[in-house]
């Protein structure tokens, strides 16, 4: 029968990926790994044939640096994990490939510095998020990279004075 896209096969064993396959709709041997010692390495394909992510799993957990790519292959996203969890920067991008965010992480909880962006390489919004929950001061801007409001938060809440700034 014919098959439309991608074929993958996986092999699992307790939960955890032991091997993978993957073959374009001609057959053709796109990418494949049997774990070797907890560690294995995955070369994910979307269905149109196109990297998906790319990363590492040691004793069935992400592990490392992951790089992940939209269904036609342009970078989205980079994550760095430590034991299953997010650890470290995490960067996603734009389709048009200009940074959308950008996060820290630790233990699998927002801690760090927040940035976001529109779509035209302006800053959106920028603040501190503490075990996964915005805290302090965080600043709004509009297109024209003008600051639009001003909040502080508490526990992912506001507290206090809130300020928005007409456009002139």
């Amino acid at each position: 029968a014919d098959c439309a896209g991608l074929i993958k096969r996986k092999n699992f064993k307790n939960g955890q990926m032991e091997s993978y396959v993957f073959f374009d709709n001609d057959g053709k041997l796109l990418s494949s790994d049997k774990g070797k010692r907890r560690h294995l390495h995955l070369n994910a394909f979307s269905p149109y044939g196109n990297r998906a992510a790319v990363g590492d799993y040691i004793d069935g957990q992400r592990e490392g640096l992951w790089t992940f790519y939209d269904t036609y292959g342009q970078l989205s996203g980079v994550e760095n994990y430590k034991a299953g969890k997010l650890n470290g920067i995490v960067i996603n991008y734009l389709n048009n490939g200009d940074t959308d965010n950008v996060i820290i992480y630790k233990d699998g909880n927002k801690n760090g510095y927040y940035r976001g962006y529109y779509h035209i390489k302006t800053l959106e919004k920028e603040g501190w998020y503490q075990n996964d929950l915005a805290q302090g001061d965080w600043y709004f801007y509009n297109v024209k990279n003008i600051l639009t409001a001003h909040s502080y938060y508490l526990n992912d809440n506001s507290y206090g004075w809130q300020y928005s700034y007409d456009e002139l």
